[in-house]
């Protein structure tokens, strides 16, 4: 006769069955190796489910004991407002393409900005064409300047990088340049007395690097103001 188990238990030393008639017999520690080797069988026993867990708190409620003011609806609505925001919050470039069907030439970013630089239509060396630019490279160099605007935005080139470099790397910096669709607006400062504070920049274009990473949201509004720029 095949024996129904109905139960397992464990008092912390031994595993007990239970048939369906209420009776229970220890199944381990045994001393018979059969029996010890027949706990396999116990594997595919299902106990009694546990207590159901404690239900936790809402975002909502749990919001509302933190202080917010709203109600349930309007604090789902500023949820996804948020997450709206989020999803479509223009951020700095890290990559780019050079598109030579333009005159001038366009360097394409990934965010969605693209950049003209209306002195140099197709100067190879201004636009990297034909180079490989070391992205790496925690140094300032005079070209491409694209290079400098991209290791700026990873990180890789900081404030205090662009302060110690030499002046003769902002020369191709004109202020002959377009920015397409850019991520800030740089009509609200006087970017022409921003400077890194480097000395022999021949032709004063410190300014022009600094605006540019500031519509291609790159530095801050502390950032530039902390390089001299003011508001209009």
């Amino acid at each position: 006769m095949t024996e129904t188990i109905k139960d397992v238990r464990f008092d912390g030393t031994r595993f007990f069955v239970e048939d369906e008639n209420g009776n229970r017999k220890q199944v381990f520690p045994q001393t018979i190796l059969e029996q010890i080797i027949g706990l396999d069988s116990l594997r595919s026993v299902r106990g009694y489910p546990g207590p159901p867990g404690k239900v936790g708190k809402s975002a909502f409620e749990t919001a509302k004991e933190s202080g917010f003011p709203g109600t349930e609806d309007e604090f789902d609505q500023l949820l996804a407002n948020i997450q709206i925001n989020e999803s479509t919050k223009r951020k700095a470039p890290t990559s780019w393409s050079l598109d030579r069907t333009t005159t001038p030439w366009t360097i394409r970013l990934d965010n969605g900005s693209t950049l003209q630089l209306n002195d140099y239509g197709q100067v190879a060396s201004v636009f990297g064409l034909g180079s490989s630019p070391n992205l790496e490279s925690a140094t300032v160099t005079p070209v491409p300047i694209i290079s400098n605007i991209i290791k700026a935005a990873r990180g890789t080139l900081s404030i205090d990088l662009f302060k110690k470099t030499s002046g003769s790397n902002f020369n191709y910096y004109s202020p002959n340049y377009t920015i397409n669709n850019p991520v800030q607006d740089v009509s609200i400062y006087d970017f022409t007395v921003a400077t890194f504070g480097v000395t022999g920049d021949t032709y004063n274009r410190q300014w022009v690097l600094i605006k540019m990473l500031y519509e291609l949201g790159i530095f801050s509004p502390a950032d530039v103001e902390s390089l001299g720029a003011t508001k209009k």
